[in-house]
């Protein structure tokens, strides 16, 4: 397996984790949960770089070269 595999699953591992933690302890489970965990997720990753603690600004598409051409294209993320 890939040591970047192996760093990526780690991190999910370690992700899942704080929020289960976070959680035992009463925190509620809350965008600002999600985006810590986010953030540990690409730790040291494929993804360090791709804004890590933050939601999406932008919209996204499977296939294709932009959202006109794409497969599947889900809900904005302001709607």
């Amino acid at each position: 397996m890939p040591v970047d595999d192996v760093e990526e699953v780690s991190n999910y591992i370690a992700a899942l984790n704080h929020g289960l933690r976070r959680m035992k302890a009463g925190f509620p489970l809350s965008n600002r949960l999600i985006r810590e965990m986010h953030e540990i997720l690409l730790q040291g990753s494929r993804g360090a770089n791709k804004a890590p603690g933050e939601f999406r600004r932008s919209q996204n598409w499977i296939g294709g070269t932009r959202p006109g051409k794409a497969r599947f294209v889900p809900p904005h993320p302001k709607w």
